[in-house]
């Protein structure tokens, strides 16, 4: 594709003009908006080189929509390019949209899809059974365990969605049927009340060999954080005077950055009982944190522990503390189902206990208007105290006078 150019000034702007000549003999003018010829003459070519570009692009995309021989791979290797059609037009759409979900989709298609011979077909003779032929041989490519029914149906959701992208490109008509794939259901189990004070003694020594741990896994027994929101904690997030935390972000375990919003893209203020607030405060002075630090970090860094750090010693801790947990499931996301059974059994409002987790919207107008705040969580806030020192009484908190 040839275009010509050249450039010229007019007596009112001191700005090299450039008339671009196309091939089919349109022309037009743009300014470079430069004064230096040279720098003139890199902006026509930088023009020139977009112009090309897009165009290609715009004629392979065409190929695609009329080439109905074209096979899964072809259409499908760079789907979850950043820079590519999909995803820009999803990020038009979507403004929370971030490179994380384009990474994880991305790294699904090339190990779960791209390797099977599924990928191979042409997209227009892809059927059903296919698709069922292809669920049931879908093995890691590096290990010879079996996919769990959730990553199963992680996959045929980036199947269904590059195939919904083709019949917008009019490569196909419609989209085969789908079987979602069903498992067994793990329904995490959680510790009894009386299980976890075992795990919190006063002498943080006896059970735990970093304070960080004992003082992280405290926080979030108590909170119902999750995992990324505790990572993401700073010390600026805390409020000693009303004995709070704000969560307003989450860390990233794939991108090792700071999310700037939380699962749900809320931000809450949970209150915090008075043994978690003083040993918050102890560990931030004894370790002499900035406002900007993350309160759980290797020391001489800034960087949050990594995700295996607080499961690694819950479990340890489980086991020094002597809980049976036998065939039971639990892992460090009981912790915030443990929260939500706890409040919920000692009476306090279920708006209350949503808000205080940040779950998303499921009660409609009435938790629409249902506004709680920090105010409103002095009842959990002795719910943990009482928990955390020992106290039996734990029911129907919200009546106390």
């Amino acid at each position: 594709m040839k275009i010509d150019y050249y450039l010229y000034t007019r007596k009112n702007s001191p700005y090299y003009l450039s008339r671009y000549t196309f091939p089919d003999g349109s022309k037009t003018v743009k300014s470079t908006k430069t004064e230096d010829l040279q720098e003139a003459h890199k902006k026509a070519n930088q023009f020139i080189a977009e112009y090309i570009a897009e165009q290609e692009a715009q004629l392979e995309k065409e190929k695609c929509s009329f080439d109905s021989g074209i096979t899964l791979r072809e259409y499908a290797h760079d789907f979850f390019s950043m820079s590519g059609n999909h995803i820009q037009r999803l990020k038009s759409y979507n403004g929370f949209i971030n490179d994380r979900w384009i990474m994880v989709k991305d790294e699904m298609l090339k190990n779960y899809i791209l390797p099977f011979p599924i990928a191979e077909k042409k997209i227009k003779d892809i059927t059903a059974d296919d698709i069922d032929l292809f669920v049931l041989r879908l093995k890691p490519v590096k290990k010879k365990t079996d996919l769990s029914a959730n990553t199963k149906n992680k996959v045929l959701m980036i199947l269904k969605i590059i195939l919904k992208e083709s019949v917008k490109d009019g490569i196909i008509n419609y989209i085969p049927d789908f079987q979602r794939v069903k498992g067994e259901s793990k329904v995490k189990d959680i510790l009894e009340p009386e299980e976890l004070k075992k795990l919190f003694p006063y002498n943080w020594k006896d059970m735990y060999s970093h304070k960080s741990a004992y003082i992280g896994l405290m926080l979030t027994a108590t909170t119902g954080m999750r995992l990324s929101e505790v990572m993401g904690l700073q010390v600026k997030h805390i409020n000693f005077d009303n004995r709070s935390i704000r969560i307003e972000q989450s860390w990233d375990t794939r991108l090792l950055k700071v999310n700037r919003f939380t699962k749900n893209k809320t931000i809450r203020e949970v209150a915090i009982c008075d043994r978690v607030t003083s040993e918050l405060k102890g560990f931030i002075t004894e370790q002499g944190k900035d406002q900007d630090s993350f309160i759980f970090c290797r020391e001489g860094t800034n960087k949050p522990y990594d995700d295996k750090f607080l499961p690694r010693h819950m479990e340890i801790a489980i086991q020094k503390a002597g809980i049976k947990v036998n065939h039971r499931y639990i892992t460090f996301h009981s912790f915030r189902h443990g929260v939500n059974t706890y409040l919920l059994e000692a009476g306090i409002n279920p708006f209350k206990v949503a808000a205080f987790l940040g779950h998303s919207n499921k009660y409609n107008m009435t938790a629409l208007y249902n506004k709680t705040g920090l105010k409103d969580q002095d009842d959990i806030r002795r719910y943990f105290q009482k928990l955390l020192t020992g106290q039996d009484n734990l029911v129907l908190l919200s009546k106390e006078a």
